[in-house]
């Protein structure tokens, strides 16, 4: 067009062209423009980015092969820890966890027995919900136990009393061997008392007997029958242990119950949620005084209520701990690759002179670490599967939910792997780039921007400073842990022996166990070298929680503490050391009197100067 012009203002043809290439200027650099303006220029750029970062690596395999390994510990650490925080805490580990639910009622003021802090449901309440709900198919109930198994006393085994639609919640249709249990099982007058065995179970103590179903066992001097074997994984994770119909309790009372269901088709959690509170706000209209507030989450650990302040910390110093092993290890790569750097830059300098931008060469020189990242984060991609089952097993245990990393694993991976790739490779890439073009195209090395080494002792303080941080947090940490295993627990702790007993209630809570407790202690007590002999209901934290508060102060909303049933002798026998008042006599004792002795905590906590003497109601 400008030639066309210039030829009508009447120059000849040639000289038209000329005086138009003046004009318009470089024709390759604006053709150069145009390419670099089209999508496709930036996929080639990063294929030659790609090779120029492979050909680096070949030039270099023992710096790239000690790159990829310090960034495959880092790496394949982080992931791998996440690996099992994401599966305990942010998943419920269920088969189709989609539909399934877990209902967290939460109760204020006259809360039933045991249930403050539990997200539990009482017996009547999740009968109600279980008849009235729509928008949920097999609401289920469980809670765990457990007890003696054929007159072995050596170990206490565990055990789920469910409700007889559990199986279906979990997924679980068919057992290995029988069957599952059938509704009338489930009923107040069961036919018989029946049980299901876990496959572990039956295979450690029954050594995988075919012929196990129909055969009795007893558990807590109650006789069961098998009629069935449960396949492993199935419901909460148990090990070794056997399901029973609450319905056959022999206790008064069933204890509160953990509460899960499946979704019935085109409903919500939410739905569900808003329906169960309606049904909740109908059955505390039964009960004056109490206050239900219904959750219902996906049964990852993350959603239950008041756990996400709990939680928090925790995953703030482990993750926080993590990102300083990862920031260490990108520390330690920035030094390798930085003597890579210092080696290149007359290269560089020759870019430079010849027009390349220096974003343009920073992503060049970023992609050789990125590539190294890469194939660490694909080692720790496998990391991420061995690591949960190889640190579980060094720790002797074992869940059945399953440990497999899922997208939150691998996006979690990716991240971390770029990030790592990043923040390895910026400041050697960075550091090329200072470069003083005329002593470096000239052939002097060494002559960079900065002052020489200053770079290099920049991390190198960075990597001693964060040696010394994780270092001092280690040494924190084994100070806990000593402190946790050698200090005072506020009893005594070298001269008790503790025996679980296989009944199934508190020493005074009907005359046939209180004789049997009163003579069991008698024989114990003559034998050579026995002290004292107490009974308790648990030896630390007590068998339930309950809502205490102070006559004095009855507006107060009060306290949540554990509650423990001990016998006169349990004080002295465990060496705890009362400051004020004193203990329950036997008589008192065995007429259940209405007193009790108070930690120190708990009157402190309801500002109490002389706990003593009827000073708290409980509820």
């Amino acid at each position: 067009m400008e030639t066309r012009e210039n030829i009508e203002r009447g120059m000849p043809p040639e000289e038209a062209r000329r005086a138009a290439q003046r004009t318009f200027g470089n024709v390759g650099v604006t053709r150069e423009r145009i390419r670099e303006a089209l999508p496709i220029y930036w996929m080639e750029t990063l294929w030659q980015d790609v090779r120029y970062g492979a050909r680096l690596i070949r030039r270099s395999p023992m710096l790239a092969a000690a790159v990829v390994a310090t960034l495959t510990f880092g790496i394949g650490l982080n992931t791998g820890i996440f690996t099992l925080i994401n599966a305990e805490l942010f998943r419920s580990g269920v088969k189709d966890p989609d539909s399934f639910v877990r209902v967290h009622p939460v109760y204020t003021g006259d809360v039933p027995p045991g249930n403050p802090r539990s997200g539990r449901a009482s017996r009547e309440d999740y009968l109600d919900w279980r008849e009235a709900t729509r928008t949920i198919r097999d609401l289920a109930a469980w809670q765990s136990t457990g007890g003696l198994l054929d007159d072995d006393d050596t170990a206490r085994v565990p055990a789920f009393e469910v409700s007889c639609n559990y199986f279906a919640v979990y997924g679980t249709r068919q057992p290995a061997l029988g069957r599952l249990f059938l509704e009338e099982e489930c009923g107040n007058h069961g036919p018989q008392t029946v049980t299901v065995l876990s496959e572990e179970l039956w295979r450690t103590r029954y050594a995988a007997d075919p012929n196990i179903v129909g055969k009795m066992v007893q558990f807590d001097r109650r006789a069961l029958a098998v009629v069935g074997v449960a396949r492993r994984g199935t419901g909460e994770p148990m090990r070794g242990g056997l399901w029973i119909p609450y319905s056959t309790r022999v206790s008064a009372g069933l204890g509160p119950l953990r509460v899960e269901g499946r979704l019935k088709p085109g409903f919500s959690r939410a739905a569900a949620q808003a329906e169960l509170q309606v049904l909740a706000s109908r059955q505390d209209r039964l009960h004056p005084g109490r206050t239900t507030r219904m959750h219902v989450t996906g049964g990852a650990g993350i959603e239950e209520p008041g756990a996400a302040p709990r939680l928090f910390w925790v995953l703030s110093l482990v993750l926080g701990a993590l990102a300083v092993v990862l920031l260490l290890v990108c520390v330690n790569v920035s030094l390798l690759m930085l003597s890579q750097a210092s080696s290149r830059h007359r290269e560089i300098a020759v870019r430079l002179s010849l027009g390349a931008g220096r974003a343009r060469l920073l992503r060049m020189l970023l992609t050789q670490s990125l590539l190294m990242a890469g194939a660490a984060g694909a080692a720790s991609a496998w990391m991420a599967y061995w690591f949960p089952s190889a640190f579980l097993a060094l720790a002797n245990l074992r869940v059945d939910y399953s440990l497999a990393p899922d997208w939150r694993v691998f996006l979690y991976l990716g991240v971390i792997a770029m990030g790592a790739g990043c923040a390895a490779g910026l400041a050697p890439a960075s550091e090329s780039l200072k470069t003083d073009l005329t002593s470096a195209i000239k052939g002097h090395p060494g002559h960079l921007g900065m002052t020489p080494w200053k770079m290099r002792d920049s991390l190198v303080t960075a990597q001693v400073a964060l040696s010394l941080l994780l270092l001092a947090a280690a040494g924190l940490l084994a100070k806990a842990t000593y402190g946790a295993l050698t200090g005072d627990p506020g009893f005594e702790a070298d001269r008790v022996l503790v025996a679980y007993s296989p009944l199934r209630f508190p020493p005074y809570t009907t005359a046939s166990a209180a004789s049997f407790y009163r003579e069991f202690a008698g024989r114990v007590a003559v034998l050579p070298g026995v002290e004292s002999v107490a009974f308790a209901t648990s030896i630390r934290s007590g068998d339930s929680i309950e809502l205490v508060k102070s006559h004095a102060r009855l507006s107060d909303p009060g306290s949540q503490a554990s509650v423990n049933q001990v016998s006169p002798q349990f004080f002295r026998t465990m060496g705890i050391r009362l400051i004020r008042g004193r203990t329950f006599t036997s008589e008192e004792a065995s007429v259940a009197a209405p007193i009790t002795v108070v930690s120190e905590t708990l009157g402190w906590t309801q500002r109490l100067r002389q706990p003593v003497n009827p000073l708290f109601a409980a509820r």
